[in-house]
């Protein structure tokens, strides 16, 4: 997964503005500031005393790390629509924590210009603070990034705000 974080996410590209994909990921991997973790998730995850959930917590009071990456082992374990399934009710669960989700998967067909870039090796959530998000988008919103963002695709990820 750091492999393709490195040759996908990190490099700059013509459609976000010369910027990355993802223009923090590289910062935040340099530092050390992603919580990796490989864990089997499913549906029965979502129960508040799940193992998972218990993950999710540590990450939010630890607060050592901006992100929290959880990458299922299994590449086939769910299909694209079970893991958007599963983010949305997840995302619902972490509201009052103040923390969002949203999912990679090798089947995502979202892309920006023909640039899929929620498509990663296995399923996969990442979990962050709602309002460093919302700080980082206010940032990329004073550069070119989302020129070739079409309004569903700036819908899906909660802008215009």
């Amino acid at each position: 997964m750091i492999a393709h974080i490195q040759s996908t996410l990190e490099q700059p590209n013509s459609v976000f503005g010369g910027l990355p994909i993802c223009p923090y990921v590289q910062r935040a991997r340099l530092q050390q500031l992603i919580r990796f973790h490989v864990y089997p998730f499913d549906s029965r995850c979502l129960n508040p005393t799940s193992d998972l959930m218990k993950i999710v917590r540590e990450f939010q009071s630890q607060q050592r790390f901006e992100v929290l990456l959880i990458i299922h082992s299994n590449r086939n374990a769910m299909s694209f629509s079970q893991l958007q399934m599963f983010v949305t009710v997840l995302d619902q669960q972490l509201a009052s924590m103040q923390l969002t989700a949203f999912g990679g998967h090798p089947d995502d067909p979202f892309h920006i210009q023909n640039i899929r870039t929620r498509q990663d090796p296995y399923p996969n959530i990442a979990i962050q603070s709602i309002q460093k998000l919302k700080r980082a988008s206010d940032q990329l919103s004073k550069t070119h990034y989302y020129d070739h963002w079409s309004a569903e695709n700036l819908k899906s990820v909660g802008l215009p705000r």
